[in-house]
C-alpha cells in the first residue's frame, strides 16, 4: 500500500523548472534593448551592424567603429568610435549630464550622455563624425539606454 502512495505522489508531484523572473535580469533586458537598436541603425548605416554587444560582469557594453570622413579627416583616417555603456553603480541620487554638438548643416558632429539612476551608470558618446551618422545614433540608442536604466 505504502508503494502505490509513492507512486501516486511521485506521478502528481511538479517537475516543472521554475520560469526565470519576468524580463529576466537587467543586463538581459538592457543587452535585448540594444540589440534592437543595433538592428535599426544597421538598416539605416551598415557600420552600426558591425558593432560589438557584450555582457561583461556588470556591465553591457556596445561598440561600434564606423568609416567616417569627417573624423578621418582630423584623426589621421581613423574611423570614428561610437560606445555606449551601461554598467552596475551605486549612486545617492538619479541624474544626468551632457550634450550633442550637433545640427544638418554642421559637417562635424558630436554628442555625449551620462546618465544614473540609484543603481546604475549609463554613458555615450561619439566624437566629431558625421551629421547624419550621429543622429542615428542618438535616435535610437538613447531609447535604448533609457530602457537600461529602468
Amino acid at each position: 500500500m505504502r508503494i502505490l502512495v509513492v507512486l501516486v505522489s511521485l506521478a502528481h508531484a511538479d517537475s516543472s523548472i521554475p520560469s526565470p523572473a519576468p524580463g529576466g535580469t537587467w543586463q538581459e533586458r538592457c543587452r535585448s534593448a540594444l540589440a534592437q537598436a543595433q538592428a535599426a541603425a544597421g538598416k539605416e548605416e551598415g557600420g552600426f551592424a558591425a558593432g560589438k554587444l557584450e555582457i561583461v560582469k556588470k556591465k553591457v557594453r556596445f561598440d561600434a567603429w564606423i568609416r567616417d570622413s569627417e573624423h578621418a579627416r582630423f584623426y589621421n583616417g581613423k574611423p570614428a568610435h561610437y560606445v555606449l555603456e551601461v554598467l552596475e553603480k551605486k549612486n545617492q541620487e538619479p541624474g544626468q549630464l551632457g550634450a550633442d554638438v550637433m545640427g544638418p548643416h554642421d559637417p562635424q558632429a558630436s554628442a555625449g550622455l551620462s546618465k544614473w539612476t540609484r543603481e546604475r551608470y549609463a554613458s555615450m558618446d561619439v566624437q566629431i563624425a558625421e551629421y547624419k551618422k550621429v543622429e542615428i545614433f542618438n535616435r535610437l540608442f538613447r531609447p535604448a539606454m533609457d530602457a537600461c536604466l529602468r
